[in-house]
């Protein structure tokens, strides 16, 4: 094999990566040491670039039409691309393919079978679970064996979650990294910071924000609930999801209430710095709530803000440790109201802010994550 050819990987992904925050984290980190990387995306809605690079990331998008959640619909188009993916990798002749998520795995898995062709299987999530949400019982214990038996094929296992990582090691002889959705310390421009302050906390004293996606799993209606009657508190919600209908209506009712739909990428963590509280609540009998390792949490260390989240995952784990929030057992208004009134005092908030960001600039950072990605990789193209 050629030299360079132990340097040239493959990324699978099955959405258009416009771009996917955690895949470019870990696609910049690779090319800045030396790997040449590919993804191959999908764009079911085929409205992005067919071809395009990011940051010296080369993007190969397939233009496979199709709505998300469509059932049998769905199933046919993902078999499509899953060979037109196939087809492309084998093109590259690649050491080594990152398959993002379930739905991708196969295609590593094939080309594992056939030509020889490593595979790391990055779990974001619980796959299985997630599904729950919108699939029969018998098609769940149908994707469990599924994974399962491509997990007979994969050489390394990289998890965003400290909990999903556990359960892999139980099941599993395969290595097993743990990769969190950590980030960079950055040096924010403070003029833009408090711009952002000024527009959103009107005439409230305490700037409450929700960042990320605004699906099912978030107890969103629940915290309007219980700010409504609080006019110094001020919350900010920012996202978009199947939740958005409810959120936006609400917020037009409600005067401390703030919804502005999804924000620039770039923008996340100006919103956090601008922010005196993050919230990440989940619903606790949402199916992938113990799974969940946000952002959000990534934002808030790097910029020292206190959070209100859920005592599950990571997040319970992180913030426990740390001592960088008030965690909560449920989303019930009530249990929400007594963290918010916890939270009043400055001299809390300040304690919790200094705790966040030692912990941010120490130990949960991108300078960590990136060498635990790099070592992952060197590991697998040297033996």
């Amino acid at each position: 094999m050629k030299k360079n050819e132990t340097r040239r990987c493959i990324m699978v992904l099955s959405n258009p990566f416009k771009p996917d925050y955690r895949v470019l984290k870990e696609a910049k980190s690779l090319v800045s040491n030396g790997y040449e990387i590919t993804i191959i995306a999908w764009d079911r809605e085929n409205k992005y670039p067919l071809y395009e690079e990011i940051n010296g990331i080369k993007i190969e998008r397939l233009k496979i039409k199709t709505p998300y959640g469509t059932g049998i619909l769905k199933l046919n188009k993902a078999f499509l691309f899953w060979v037109e993916a196939i087809k492309r990798a084998k093109k590259k002749k690649a050491l080594l393919i990152h398959c993002h998520d379930l739905d991708t795995l196969i295609v590593g898995v094939f080309l594992k079978i056939f030509y020889g062709i490593k595979v790391i299987y990055d779990a974001h999530e619980n796959f299985p679970n997630m599904m729950t949400m919108s699939t029969p019982n018998i098609i769940i214990q149908i994707i469990r064996m599924y994974e399962i038996f491509l997990l007979n094929f994969v050489d390394s296992i990289i998890v965003a979650s400290s909990v999903l990582g556990d359960e892999f090691k139980q099941k599993t002889n395969i290595p097993v990294s743990v990769i969190g959705n950590w980030h960079y310390p950055q040096q924010l421009d403070e003029y833009i910071v408090q711009d952002i302050r000024g527009r959103y906390i009107k005439n409230a004293k305490i700037l409450i924000t929700y960042i990320g996606s605004l699906d099912l799993s978030r107890a969103l209606v629940p915290m309007i609930e219980a700010v409504k009657y609080q006019p110094d508190i001020q919350f900010l919600i920012c996202g978009d999801g199947m939740q958005r209908k409810i959120v936006s209506e609400l917020s037009a009712q409600i005067e401390n209430v703030n919804y502005i739909g999804e924000i620039p990428l770039k923008m996340v963590p100006y919103f956090t710095a601008a922010s005196d509280v993050i919230y990440y609540v989940l619903n606790e009998d949402s199916p992938i709530a113990n799974y969940n390792a946000p952002n959000s949490l990534g934002f808030a260390l790097i910029t020292g803000k206190p959070m209100i989240a859920s005592d599950m995952g990571d997040l319970g784990r992180v913030i426990r440790s740390t001592n960088c929030g008030i965690l909560v057992k449920d989303s019930k208004v009530e249990t929400l109201q007594e963290a918010i009134l916890s939270l009043r005092q400055k001299n809390v908030r300040d304690e919790l802010s200094r705790n966040a960001l030692r912990a941010g600039k120490e130990l949960y950072n991108w300078y960590h994550m990136e060498e635990l990605l790099k070592k992952t990789y060197e590991n697998i193209i040297n033996v």
